[in-house]
């Protein structure tokens, strides 16, 4: 039984500090995001909207008319968590999944500025794909927050890995 509580001890541990940092920024900055291990308790999050949040993205995909009240819903639970912020996760709430798909989450009610949140995630996904021998490297960025009311808001951000829009540093 201790050779089973150790092994699976040693394959979280591997799990945990498998985690890259990195910073994407779109090359005209609207929005960063910074992920950092800064410690071997802790990861951060930077998020920055450089132009204000009026020109912050809240939303990526299909939309139709039924969505807007939803898009309008998105961007002022946003709007409420202001400009920039900084948030903190534990690093035994992370999870590897592959290379750079990765997630952290926290469950704490607290306050982001005037938002009151019960929890907030996120979780990253690289996408290659291929067509006619180019290849093409995408780095999708979602941010979750589980409001004090109970809705469930997401935050997507695409980044070009072949522009130079991410770096991601496996060497911690």
């Amino acid at each position: 039984m201790k050779l089973i509580a150790i092994a699976l001890m040693l394959m979280t541990y591997s799990n945990i500090f498998a985690i890259p940092d990195f910073q994407c920024v779109t090359n005209v900055p609207t929005t960063s995001v910074w992920v950092t291990k800064k410690s071997d308790t802790d990861v951060i999050i930077d998020i920055i909207h450089h132009n204000g949040l009026k020109f912050a993205p809240i939303h990526s995909g299909v939309i139709t008319l039924n969505d807007l009240d939803y898009i309008k819903e998105k961007g002022e639970a946003f709007a409420k968590m202001g400009g920039a912020f900084r948030l903190k996760f534990d690093l035994e709430k992370c999870k590897k999944h592959q290379e750079n798909n990765f997630s952290c989450y926290r469950s704490k009610e607290m306050r982001i500025e005037d938002l009151d949140v019960r929890g907030y995630g996120f979780q990253t996904h690289e996408k290659v794909s291929s067509l006619f021998g180019s290849v093409f490297r995408e780095f999708n960025f979602s941010f979750y927050v589980n409001t004090a009311n109970g809705r469930n808001i997401r935050w997507d951000m695409v980044y070009d890995l072949g522009s130079g829009d991410c770096v991601i540093s496996q060497d911690r």
